[in-house]
């Protein structure tokens, strides 16, 4: 189940740079910002429903520091809320979205070619890219790999993401657009 949320918190990130975008996607953030996600997953047919929330600590013409905290089953999880610091000057790294050992280690390939898609998230329909990826990484020492589908919409705050669906031998998740606002 870590492994999948590692996952996750990677292609967070890296949704932004999958799709050619003008300028990184935390740039027209405002501290206080934040975009919230139900993340529902199963592993080993043990289902659990969570929320992921990313929210601007701070922000100046340079860079951001985006706070995430993971919730799951109403408890959340303090093994996984992180500060990153976002260079607003350069593409947005996905590496700098995990925070997490290891992480660092994982390569993100292109399975098929992109896609467009209206999906309706959060109340709203949104003209989105699609893309399917696989990932694989070294997660605390261990081989990891999973298959990866990726809506994002420039009208989405923050990372850009709307959905995220992945998939491994091991478990699956499913991340959707929830909602957002300012302090």
């Amino acid at each position: 189940m870590r492994h999948l949320l590692v996952a996750a918190l990677f292609m967070l990130g890296s949704s932004s740079l999958l799709f050619a975008q003008d300028e990184n996607p935390f740039a027209k953030a405002n501290e206080g910002d934040w975009a919230e996600y139900d993340i529902e997953t199963a592993a080993m047919n043990i289902p659990l429903k969570g929320k992921l929330r990313l929210t601007v600590s701070s922000k100046t013409d340079k860079e951001a520091k985006i706070k995430a905290a993971l919730t799951l089953e109403g408890q959340e999880n303090p093994a996984f809320a992180q500060e990153t610091t976002v260079d607003l000057s350069k593409p947005f790294d996905p590496t700098s979205a995990t925070g997490l050992p290891g992480a660092a280690e994982a390569k993100v390939e292109k399975k098929e070619k992109d896609t467009t898609a209206k999906i309706k998230v959060a109340g709203k329909e949104y003209d989105c890219n699609v893309s399917t990826m696989k990932m694989t990484a070294k997660v605390n020492g261990q081989d990891f790999e999973s298959e990866v589908k990726v809506w994002t919409s420039k009208e989405i705050p923050l990372a850009s993401l709307a959905k995220m669906e992945v998939r491994s031998v091991l478990a699956e998740m499913k991340m959707t657009f929830a909602g957002s606002g300012s302090k």
